[in-house]
């Protein structure tokens, strides 16, 4: 997938999460394959969205849908994780630790 496409499928996610979310957000960050420029062709994107407070199960399934239409549409698959932000910034599991090493701030 080329730079221009994966950027535009990434902001647009983040516009809409964001819209869903408000202060709630606080960071959207690629990690994986494509944070690395590893990607090959039918790798997924690996997404780790950072909150400030805990989701209501409504915020949650309005994520994962929006998640899953930008999926379809694109026909790319979203791999997207909620993470509290005070959690992530405050334990280094190895799997939090890569993703504070690799990832990419969107």
């Amino acid at each position: 997938m080329d730079m221009e496409r994966k950027n535009k499928i990434l902001n647009e996610l983040k516009r809409e999460i964001i819209a869903i979310l408000g202060p709630k957000f606080a960071k959207l960050i690629l990690f994986g394959s494509h944070a690395r420029g590893e990607e090959k062709e039918f790798s997924d994107i690996d997404l780790l969205l950072l909150v400030r407070e805990e989701l209501a199960d409504e915020e949650r399934e309005k994520i994962y849908n929006t998640v899953s239409n930008i999926s379809l549409k694109n026909d790319v698959v979203i791999s997207l994780i909620d993470y509290p932000a005070a959690i992530f910034n405050s334990f280094n599991t190895p799997f939090l630790q890569s993703i504070k090493e690799e990832g990419l701030e969107i």
